[in-house]
């Protein structure tokens, strides 16, 4: 997912469905764990929201047990397509 919170800014990708299925969790299952609802996991993780506030991020990290950075991914390939350069 690439959530973008600033314009101008590179844009993040949150690894939530990675991590998420990794720890054999289900949307369900982490939206009971978190506190965040279902529906916005959904839209997470289908790159549908327009961001992510830290509030929810913190939750989501706690509830899979990982620090709230290894959450986030410096999204480089979305900013050079925006340059016209080539990804990786």
């Amino acid at each position: 997912m690439v959530c973008h919170i600033f314009r101008g800014v590179t844009p993040i990708r949150l690894r939530l469905r990675e991590i998420r299925e990794a720890r054999g969790l289900s949307q369900r299952e982490l939206a009971r764990r978190s506190g965040v609802t279902q529906a916005t996991l959904s839209l997470i993780e289908r790159g549908r929201s327009k961001g992510v506030d830290f509030n929810t991020l913190e939750k989501l990290a706690t509830a899979l047990e990982v620090d709230a950075a290894l959450l986030v991914q410096h999204d480089t390939d979305s900013r050079k397509a925006r340059r016209g350069e080539p990804s990786r």
